[in-house]
């Protein structure tokens, strides 16, 4: 079993690739989120 740490992770990396897309597809998502 992978440990919470490994688990946190890999979650943080797939939302950040989730957010990046959103924000390339949309570039006002930028300015919304400051």
């Amino acid at each position: 079993m992978k440990s919470i740490k490994e688990i946190l992770g890999m979650l943080v990396r797939e939302l950040i690739k989730h957010i990046d897309k959103i924000k390339s597809i949309n570039p006002m998502s930028i300015y919304y989120n400051e």
